[in-house]
């Protein structure tokens, strides 16, 4: 996946809000984004945005993926 978006295009979000903290990558699709983008302008509010994406290495993916894993999630 191509990741170079455009950031000039999003006013109201960040790529850092975008980027996993686990690893530091930004795997976010732009279609994404722009889609937040339109809900957040009809909206008028803020939109928190704490985890906007997470690579499958970071540990709580890794939780999730082991717990779907054995039935725990469905």
């Amino acid at each position: 996946m191509d990741n170079q978006i455009n950031w000039d295009r999003f006013p109201n979000f960040s790529e850092k809000e975008f980027t996993c903290q686990h690893c530091g990558e930004h795997g976010i699709d732009e279609r994404i984004v722009d889609v937040v983008q339109r809900i957040r302008e009809e909206a008028d509010f803020p939109f928190i945005i704490t985890s906007g994406y997470r690579c499958t290495e970071h540990p709580i993916e890794k939780k999730k993926l082991t717990l779907y894993y054995f039935g725990i999630f469905f």
